[in-house]
Protein backbone atom coordinates (compact mmCIF):
# COMPACT_ATOMS: atom_id res chain seq x y z
CA UNK A 1 0.00 0.00 0.00
CA UNK A 2 1.25 3.53 -0.61
CA UNK A 3 0.24 7.32 -1.31
CA UNK A 4 2.61 9.73 -2.82
CA UNK A 5 2.78 12.05 0.16
CA UNK A 6 4.07 9.21 1.83
CA UNK A 7 7.40 8.59 -0.41
CA UNK A 8 9.75 9.58 2.17
CA UNK A 9 11.29 6.73 3.90
CA UNK A 10 9.92 6.12 7.46
CA UNK A 11 12.65 6.89 9.47
CA UNK A 12 12.80 6.20 13.41
CA UNK A 13 11.10 4.88 14.94
CA UNK A 14 8.95 1.58 16.16
CA UNK A 15 8.47 -1.67 14.30
CA UNK A 16 6.15 -4.69 15.36
CA UNK A 17 4.68 -7.69 13.29
CA UNK A 18 3.27 -10.87 14.81
CA UNK A 19 1.91 -10.30 18.06
CA UNK A 20 1.70 -6.60 18.17
CA UNK A 21 0.17 -5.82 21.20
CA UNK A 22 -3.13 -3.50 21.48
CA UNK A 23 -2.40 0.43 22.65
CA UNK A 24 -3.36 3.98 22.57
CA UNK A 25 -0.51 5.81 20.31
CA UNK A 26 0.21 9.20 20.07
CA UNK A 27 1.06 11.32 17.12
CA UNK A 28 2.38 15.32 17.43
CA UNK A 29 3.32 17.72 14.62
CA UNK A 30 3.73 21.25 14.94
CA UNK A 31 -0.08 22.58 16.28
CA UNK A 32 -1.48 19.15 16.27
CA UNK A 33 -2.07 15.84 18.00
CA UNK A 34 -3.76 13.08 16.77
CA UNK A 35 -4.35 9.73 18.94
CA UNK A 36 -5.60 6.35 17.94
CA UNK A 37 -6.65 3.77 19.70
CA UNK A 38 -6.13 0.16 17.74
CA UNK A 39 -8.13 -2.26 20.24
CA UNK A 40 -11.29 -1.19 20.30
CA UNK A 41 -13.89 1.05 18.04
CA UNK A 42 -12.90 4.33 19.44
CA UNK A 43 -10.00 3.89 16.70
CA UNK A 44 -9.23 7.16 15.62
CA UNK A 45 -10.17 9.02 18.84
CA UNK A 46 -8.73 12.58 19.06
CA UNK A 47 -7.18 15.16 16.54
CA UNK A 48 -6.28 18.46 18.41
CA UNK A 49 -5.50 21.60 16.69
CA UNK A 50 -4.16 24.47 18.66
CA UNK A 51 -5.79 23.02 22.24
CA UNK A 52 -9.09 22.24 19.90
CA UNK A 53 -10.40 18.07 19.76
CA UNK A 54 -12.12 18.46 16.87
CA UNK A 55 -12.66 14.57 16.35
CA UNK A 56 -14.33 11.62 18.45
CA UNK A 57 -14.56 8.84 16.62
CA UNK A 58 -13.24 7.77 12.96
CA UNK A 59 -12.99 4.19 12.59
CA UNK A 60 -13.81 1.05 9.82
CA UNK A 61 -16.04 -1.79 9.85
CA UNK A 62 -16.43 -5.00 7.56
CA UNK A 63 -18.66 -7.37 5.76
CA UNK A 64 -17.92 -10.22 4.10
CA UNK A 65 -20.68 -11.87 2.01
CA UNK A 66 -20.61 -15.34 4.62
CA UNK A 67 -21.09 -12.76 7.37
CA UNK A 68 -24.73 -11.73 8.82
CA UNK A 69 -23.64 -8.32 10.56
CA UNK A 70 -20.41 -5.70 10.15
CA UNK A 71 -17.71 -6.59 12.66
CA UNK A 72 -15.29 -3.41 13.58
CA UNK A 73 -11.65 -4.33 11.98
CA UNK A 74 -10.01 -4.16 15.64
CA UNK A 75 -12.10 -7.90 16.74
CA UNK A 76 -9.26 -9.12 14.30
CA UNK A 77 -6.06 -10.34 15.37
CA UNK A 78 -3.66 -6.97 15.07
CA UNK A 79 -0.27 -7.92 13.38
CA UNK A 80 1.23 -5.13 12.51
CA UNK A 81 2.24 -1.83 14.06
CA UNK A 82 4.89 0.40 13.32
CA UNK A 83 4.93 4.05 14.43
CA UNK A 84 7.72 7.07 13.02
CA UNK A 85 8.75 10.41 12.67
CA UNK A 86 9.17 11.51 8.84
CA UNK A 87 9.72 14.72 9.01
CA UNK A 88 12.78 15.18 12.63
CA UNK A 89 14.74 17.88 11.15
CA UNK A 90 11.41 19.98 10.87
CA UNK A 91 9.52 18.56 14.07
CA UNK A 92 10.80 15.87 16.54
CA UNK A 93 7.59 14.18 17.29
CA UNK A 94 5.79 10.87 15.99
CA UNK A 95 3.70 11.71 13.05
CA UNK A 96 3.02 8.58 11.07
CA UNK A 97 1.24 5.43 12.34
CA UNK A 98 0.85 2.63 10.33
CA UNK A 99 -1.53 -0.59 12.02
CA UNK A 100 -2.61 -4.03 9.94
CA UNK A 101 -5.34 -6.58 11.26
CA UNK A 102 -5.18 -10.06 9.60
CA UNK A 103 -8.24 -12.29 10.12
CA UNK A 104 -9.09 -16.01 8.34
CA UNK A 105 -10.32 -13.99 4.42
CA UNK A 106 -8.78 -10.48 4.75
CA UNK A 107 -6.06 -8.28 5.95
CA UNK A 108 -7.00 -4.80 6.43
CA UNK A 109 -3.90 -2.29 7.02
CA UNK A 110 -4.36 1.62 7.96
CA UNK A 111 -1.22 4.35 7.90
CA UNK A 112 -2.03 8.22 8.89
CA UNK A 113 0.33 11.09 8.67
CA UNK A 114 0.07 13.92 10.39
CA UNK A 115 0.81 17.43 9.49
CA UNK A 116 0.15 20.42 11.81
CA UNK A 117 0.25 24.28 11.13
CA UNK A 118 1.86 27.08 12.70
CA UNK A 119 0.91 27.26 16.34
CA UNK A 120 -2.34 29.55 16.45
CA UNK A 121 -3.28 28.91 12.60
CA UNK A 122 -5.68 26.50 13.68
CA UNK A 123 -4.62 24.05 9.98
CA UNK A 124 -4.17 20.92 10.73
CA UNK A 125 -4.23 18.10 7.16
CA UNK A 126 -4.03 13.80 8.36
CA UNK A 127 -3.46 11.68 5.03
CA UNK A 128 -4.84 8.38 5.28
CA UNK A 129 -4.39 5.48 2.94
CA UNK A 130 -6.43 2.02 3.82
CA UNK A 131 -5.62 -1.75 2.13
CA UNK A 132 -7.71 -4.46 1.70
CA UNK A 133 -6.11 -7.71 1.12
CA UNK A 134 -7.61 -10.79 0.16
CA UNK A 135 -5.79 -13.58 2.41
CA UNK A 136 -7.11 -16.67 2.19
CA UNK A 137 -7.57 -19.34 -1.00
CA UNK A 138 -10.75 -18.06 -2.43
CA UNK A 139 -12.59 -15.16 -3.92
CA UNK A 140 -13.99 -12.55 -1.47
CA UNK A 141 -16.73 -10.27 -1.38
CA UNK A 142 -16.98 -7.78 0.97
CA UNK A 143 -18.35 -4.57 1.75
CA UNK A 144 -15.80 -2.00 3.60
CA UNK A 145 -17.09 0.96 5.57
CA UNK A 146 -15.49 4.16 7.25
CA UNK A 147 -17.77 5.86 10.36
CA UNK A 148 -16.82 9.36 10.99
CA UNK A 149 -18.02 11.63 13.81
CA UNK A 150 -16.61 15.04 14.29
CA UNK A 151 -17.19 17.58 16.97
CA UNK A 152 -15.03 20.64 15.38
CA UNK A 153 -14.65 23.29 17.58
CA UNK A 154 -14.68 20.61 20.77
CA UNK A 155 -18.37 20.56 20.64
CA UNK A 156 -21.17 18.15 20.37
CA UNK A 157 -23.77 19.90 17.80
CA UNK A 158 -22.42 21.76 14.16
CA UNK A 159 -23.88 23.14 11.99
CA UNK A 160 -24.25 20.83 8.87
CA UNK A 161 -22.54 18.10 6.71
CA UNK A 162 -22.97 17.07 3.54
CA UNK A 163 -21.82 14.69 0.73
CA UNK A 164 -20.70 15.83 -2.28
CA UNK A 165 -18.99 15.76 -5.72
CA UNK A 166 -19.67 14.07 -8.92
CA UNK A 167 -18.57 10.96 -7.49
CA UNK A 168 -19.77 11.75 -3.78
CA UNK A 169 -16.04 11.47 -2.94
CA UNK A 170 -16.36 14.70 -0.70
CA UNK A 171 -17.44 15.09 2.63
CA UNK A 172 -17.87 18.56 4.06
CA UNK A 173 -18.92 19.63 7.72
CA UNK A 174 -18.78 22.99 9.41
CA UNK A 175 -19.41 24.81 12.87
CA UNK A 176 -18.72 28.00 14.09
CA UNK A 177 -15.22 28.94 13.46
CA UNK A 178 -14.50 25.48 11.93
CA UNK A 179 -14.81 23.66 8.27
CA UNK A 180 -14.22 19.93 7.93
CA UNK A 181 -13.31 18.25 4.61
CA UNK A 182 -12.43 14.67 3.74
CA UNK A 183 -11.58 13.84 -0.01
CA UNK A 184 -11.74 10.36 -1.02
CA UNK A 185 -9.04 10.42 -4.09
CA UNK A 186 -10.08 6.78 -5.25
CA UNK A 187 -11.95 4.55 -5.30
CA UNK A 188 -15.26 6.29 -4.84
CA UNK A 189 -17.25 4.67 -2.58
CA UNK A 190 -20.49 3.05 -3.90
CA UNK A 191 -22.84 3.72 -0.61
CA UNK A 192 -22.55 7.07 1.85
CA UNK A 193 -24.56 8.40 4.27
CA UNK A 194 -24.89 11.53 6.46
CA UNK A 195 -27.15 11.08 9.95
CA UNK A 196 -27.75 12.49 13.38
CA UNK A 197 -25.91 10.10 16.28
CA UNK A 198 -25.96 7.79 17.07
CA UNK A 199 -27.93 6.18 13.88
CA UNK A 200 -25.49 4.72 12.01
CA UNK A 201 -23.25 3.69 14.19
CA UNK A 202 -25.53 1.53 15.96
CA UNK A 203 -26.62 0.13 12.71
CA UNK A 204 -22.95 -0.77 12.48
CA UNK A 205 -23.20 -2.44 15.69
CA UNK A 206 -26.88 -4.46 15.48
CA UNK A 207 -27.06 -7.99 14.76
CA UNK A 208 -28.47 -6.74 11.19
CA UNK A 209 -26.85 -6.62 7.80
CA UNK A 210 -26.17 -2.08 7.08
CA UNK A 211 -26.94 -0.74 4.03
CA UNK A 212 -25.90 3.12 3.99
CA UNK A 213 -28.80 5.15 2.41
CA UNK A 214 -27.40 7.40 -0.04
CA UNK A 215 -28.31 10.85 2.12
CA UNK A 216 -26.27 13.42 0.85
CA UNK A 217 -27.56 16.22 3.58
CA UNK A 218 -26.92 18.96 3.99
CA UNK A 219 -28.29 18.23 7.56
CA UNK A 220 -28.10 20.35 10.49
CA UNK A 221 -27.55 21.59 12.92
CA UNK A 222 -27.30 19.04 15.89
CA UNK A 223 -24.62 15.82 16.70
CA UNK A 224 -23.40 15.46 13.00
CA UNK A 225 -21.59 11.99 11.62
CA UNK A 226 -21.28 10.66 8.50
CA UNK A 227 -20.25 7.11 6.27
CA UNK A 228 -18.70 5.44 3.27
CA UNK A 229 -18.34 2.15 2.26
CA UNK A 230 -17.04 0.36 -0.63
CA UNK A 231 -18.43 -2.77 -2.15
CA UNK A 232 -15.58 -4.93 -3.24
CA UNK A 233 -14.63 -8.60 -4.82
CA UNK A 234 -11.02 -9.75 -4.31
CA UNK A 235 -9.46 -13.08 -5.57
CA UNK A 236 -6.83 -14.52 -3.25
CA UNK A 237 -4.15 -12.40 -2.89
CA UNK A 238 -5.65 -9.13 -4.34
CA UNK A 239 -5.65 -5.95 -2.24
CA UNK A 240 -7.52 -2.55 -2.76
CA UNK A 241 -5.50 0.98 -1.85
CA UNK A 242 -8.41 3.56 -0.60
CA UNK A 243 -6.79 7.25 -0.74
CA UNK A 244 -7.73 9.64 1.23
CA UNK A 245 -7.18 13.42 2.82
CA UNK A 246 -8.78 14.99 5.52
CA UNK A 247 -8.41 18.62 7.05
CA UNK A 248 -9.39 21.30 9.49
CA UNK A 249 -9.19 25.16 8.55
CA UNK A 250 -10.24 27.97 10.55
CA UNK A 251 -13.26 30.31 9.24
CA UNK A 252 -14.02 33.69 10.07
CA UNK A 253 -13.93 34.47 13.66
CA UNK A 254 -11.52 30.96 14.83
CA UNK A 255 -8.99 32.84 16.52
CA UNK A 256 -11.42 34.10 18.49
CA UNK A 257 -13.04 30.93 19.51
CA UNK A 258 -9.75 29.40 19.80
CA UNK A 259 -9.03 31.16 23.09
CA UNK A 260 -12.27 30.39 24.59
CA UNK A 261 -12.05 26.95 23.59
CA UNK A 262 -11.39 25.17 26.85
CA UNK A 263 -14.72 27.07 28.37
CA UNK A 264 -17.29 26.70 25.12
CA UNK A 265 -16.42 23.05 24.43
CA UNK A 266 -19.03 20.49 26.13
CA UNK A 267 -18.27 16.59 24.82
CA UNK A 268 -19.39 12.87 25.23
CA UNK A 269 -17.88 10.86 27.30
CA UNK A 270 -16.13 8.24 25.89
Amino acid sequence: MSLNRYGVALTAGLICTAGASGAITTLSDANSVVRVDDASQAGLFDWTVDGVDQLFQQWFWFRTSSMGQELSVDTMPLTGYSVSDTNPFDDPGLDTLSLRYTGAEIEFSASWTLRGGTPGSALSDLSESLSIKNVSANPVTLTFFQYSDFDLGGTVADAWVEVSGVTNNTISQKDIGFFMSETIVTPSPDNWEVNFFPATVNSLNDLAITTLNNNNGPIGPGDLTWAVSWNLTLNPGQSVTVVKDKSVVPTPGAAVLLGFGALAAVRRRR
